[in-house]
């Protein structure tokens, strides 16, 4: 089975996600982090169904899930999770290559 990595920013975005939610509803809240873990195994296992993301970086790409956009990379043994975020964010101040490298 391919394995799924997250970096340390992604881990803590999984850490925002989970607090912000849990202050209206602490049970969802873990079961959405959970839903979007498994999406992140999901994609390990198909590393290429997210679409291509030159401006995030070399060979990055993104999967949407709900409000939230898990950006990866694909490797040899599965995907590392770069961050996940939600879709209002401006990506541009988060990544802010212009993808031209």
């Amino acid at each position: 089975m391919r394995s799924c990595d997250f970096t340390p920013v992604a881990l803590s975005d999984l850490r925002s996600i989970r607090a912000y939610i849990a202050r209206a509803n602490p049970v969802n809240a873990l079961l959405w982090v959970e839903k979007l873990e498994a999406q992140c195994r999901h994609l390990a296992q198909n590393t290429d169904i997210g679409r291509q993301r030159p401006e995030a970086g070399e060979a990055v790409r993104s999967s949407n899930f709900g409000r939230y956009v898990i950006f990866y990379r694909p490797a040899n043994t599965g995907v590392q999770v770069l961050r996940v975020l939600h879709q209002s964010r401006d990506l541009r101040t988060i990544f802010p290559g212009d993808g031209q490298d």
